[in-house]
């Protein structure tokens, strides 16, 4: 339990110092380019928004993607917060 407090306020500090700074820990085409799973998730993500909002759907997951590694340490944990920016 007291190993759960000090992870939320650890992540907790983090993003807070993340949002101040207003830089991306990783930029969105690097999320969008690396060869892991997170990658590959995240360009399953894209394309299906593609579907929906046609060719603007790039710029305004790029532009997500940016804003969540602002405010996120981006992993698949996190992917929650992503879809509530989106």
């Amino acid at each position: 339990m007291a190993l759960n407090n000090l992870q939320e306020t650890f992540v907790t500090s983090y993003n807070i110092e993340i949002a101040i700074n207003k830089k991306p820990l990783v930029s969105a085409e690097n999320l969008l380019q690396s060869d892991s799973d997170l990658s590959k998730t995240l360009q399953l993500i894209e394309e299906e928004l593609s579907k929906i909002l046609g060719p603007v759907a790039n710029i305004i997951f790029e532009d997500t993607l940016n804003k969540w590694s602002t405010r996120a340490i981006p992993t698949h944990e996190t992917l929650s917060v992503l879809v509530y920016f989106l």
